[in-house]
């Protein structure tokens, strides 16, 4: 757990008290007079928030032995780390031209206002979400799927997490099984180790190279997108 905690404390200490979007636009005037680069930079700050609160969340939750609910807050902070990852991705598909800019711009809404309520964007879906992010870290899948079986009141969730049987004298013993069983099936702490591993890697290392990728993109194209934006 160490790694966990100093991952996490890192992350409250570092967390952003604002974005200024004077600041942006001061720092390139042609790239951030589009509200997309706006909402990409949002995006990223928020979902730091997220999993600091996430992250904090999950080691009371494990130094409490409730593995249970460690492991329904680490499958949010796997989904929240997902959206990062997809956002990461769309930035590099506007700059090697496999989706235009103005999908990009929809793509954002959905992102930082997406929601069930009636008054929001369609949200992006977050297995859609969680198969891009599973190709640049191959392990997620498979460790969302296995949250997900406890996550959901499944078989492994309630009756097999929370029971022990002996069939042969027809009783079940009802008790909290999953801090006893989880050192040897779930491994819940290896798996936090790897999921906020590969959210900073998003969040440090892909994303601003990414992102400065799409600001010169956006110099480059600026001319481009006037003119499309002036016969639209």
């Amino acid at each position: 757990m160490d790694n966990i905690r100093q991952r996490v404390a890192t992350w409250v200490a570092s967390l952003p008290l604002e974005v200024d979007a004077g600041s942006l636009y001061a720092r390139c005037p042609i790239a951030h007079k589009w509200k997309a680069t706006f909402r990409s930079v949002l995006v990223r700050e928020a979902s730091l928030w997220r999993m600091a609160d996430l992250g904090a969340a999950f080691i009371d939750l494990v130094d409490s032995s409730r593995y249970l609910s460690a492991r329904i807050v680490l499958r949010s902070a796997c989904e929240t780390s997902a959206l990062l990852a997809y956002l990461n991705k769309k930035l590099n598909d506007v700059v090697s031209g496999q989706i235009d800019f103005d999908s990009f711009d929809e793509i954002t809404k959905q992102l930082l206002l997406g929601g069930k309520n009636e008054d929001y964007f369609q949200p992006v879906n977050v297995l859609t979400a969680l198969t891009h992010f599973a190709k640049d870290h191959p392990m997620i899948l498979e460790i969302y799927n296995r949250l997900s079986e406890d996550a959901h009141p499944n078989a492994a969730g309630m009756i097999y997490g929370f029971s022990t049987s002996q069939p042969e004298i027809f009783l079940t013993s009802f008790s909290n099984r999953f801090s006893a069983i989880d050192p040897i099936r779930n491994h819940t702490i290896a798996s936090a180790d790897l999921v906020f591993l590969c959210y900073e890697q998003q969040y440090n290392e892909i994303w601003p190279h990414r992102f400065e990728a799409l600001e010169q993109w956006l110099r480059d194209n600026d001319q481009r997108l006037e003119a499309l934006r002036t016969r639209a």
